[in-house]
């Protein structure tokens, strides 16, 4: 969490932090390219594994469209809809896409459960 404060205070953008999980928002897309490679650095000089492969790129708004992020060396992907904490967010902060997925999953178990009570 130390890092996280001193990134923040490094960079004009917004840092959040939970447990291993670190997201950064800022409408300066240098700024997070910036955060991006002190981030990738970090781990490397405290003996600490990045997963790469984890990391997603979700873009609100109008700004900041065409930029072009990297991490070890790496372009990363636009995502359309990332999962975090269990809730599936867009890129147009609409929840739609969690809700129907939380509905089918329900409607999944229900049928399950009734499956159950049957054979019983």
């Amino acid at each position: 969490m130390t890092y996280c404060l001193i990134l923040h205070a490094s960079l004009p953008l917004h840092v959040t932090a939970f447990a291993d999980d670190i997201k950064i928002y800022s409408s300066n897309p240098v700024a997070i390219q910036n955060a991006i490679d002190l981030i990738e650095n970090w781990p490397s000089t405290n003996s600490l594994p990045l997963a790469h492969t984890k990391t997603a790129l979700l873009r609100l708004g109008p700004k900041n469209t065409s930029f072009l992020y990297s991490i070890a060396g790496q372009p990363i992907e636009t995502s359309k809809s990332v999962r975090d904490l269990g809730l599936i967010t867009d890129s147009s902060l609409k929840f739609k896409f969690h809700i129907n997925k939380t509905i089918a999953s329900a409607l999944l178990r229900t049928k399950a459960v009734e499956i159950l009570q049957i054979n019983l």
